[in-house]
This record gives structure tokens, sequence and C-alpha cells, in this order.
């Protein structure tokens, strides 16, 4: 059988600067910033997991959230003390 592991999650955000204070401040995460293709990023180390967060913009073509209850991925489940 295939080994794996987790590589990351991906977060789409309207604000990922808002997003990451709000994981820095509630989940002690490292929130870790960079350029990548002349455009600023934000990433996060949380509990040993990278996040990912995309900005979204008007017009990116990016779909709105869907309205629960829902088919696919329900949610990430974080135990913290």
């Amino acid at each position: 059988m295939a080994k794996f592991g987790w590589d990351h999650i991906h977060i789409r955000s309207r604000d990922p600067e808002a997003t990451a204070q709000w994981y820095e401040r509630m989940l002690d995460a490292q929130v870790i910033r960079s350029m990548q293709q002349g455009k600023p990023r934000i990433d996060l180390k949380v509990g040993g997991a990278n996040v990912f967060l995309a900005p979204v913009t008007p017009g990116d073509g990016v779909n709105p959230p869907p309205v629960t209850p829902y088919q696919g991925l329900d949610h990430f489940g974080l135990i913290v003390s």
C-alpha cells in the first residue's frame, strides 16, 4: 500500500490578512509572508499543518460559498485546549 501524508490545506478568503490574524490570535498559527509571481502571499503553519491563503477578488471567477447543507467537503476539525 502507498504511504502518504498531508501537504496543505488551501483556503480562499476575501481578506487573507484578517484570516491570517484570526488563525494567529486564536490558534497561535505562524504567519509566513512572501512574494509569489510578484504578488504577496500569506501561508500559515497551524499545529504542524501547512495552510495556504488565497485572495478572492471581484471578477476573478471564484464562486460564492455554498449554502449549507451541501455535498462535498463539510469541514476540517481541529482539536484545541
